[in-house]
């Protein structure tokens, strides 16, 4: 969403700007306080879903994240932008690569448990 965009909504629909404020707030209160510690990888697998089309986040930023893992590595790309789950078709793509990425659930595991 752009700032325009949200400038629209915030405008037709006061509610959501009030819910939408504390945590923006916060987003930008970390991001102020943040600095970053250098620490020895983790050894876990980083799969990470980039925008060719991203104005925000750049290649090399999304392939940074490959010094923060001795494990695998994966990066899937598509030609959208930063927004890219506001499209069914990355919608469905980022589902596809999430599923293949996480590991297959116990034998044991119950579906339908409730």
């Amino acid at each position: 969403m752009s700032t325009e965009e949200g400038r629209t909504l915030a405008a037709r629909d006061a509610g959501f700007a009030r819910a939408l404020l504390p945590m923006l707030l916060a987003d930008l209160k970390l991001m102020e306080d943040f600095r970053y510690q250098p620490e020895p990888p983790f050894s876990f697998p980083i799969t990470v879903f980039h925008g060719a089309g991203d104005d925000r986040v750049t290649e090399e930023g999304s392939q940074a994240w490959r010094a923060l893992t001795t494990g695998a590595f994966h990066k899937h790309v598509t030609p959208d932008g930063h927004f890219f789950l506001r499209t069914d078709p990355s919608r469905d793509w980022l589902l596809r690569g999430i599923a293949a990425a996480l590991p297959p659930p116990p034998p044991s595991f119950n579906w339908r448990a409730s």
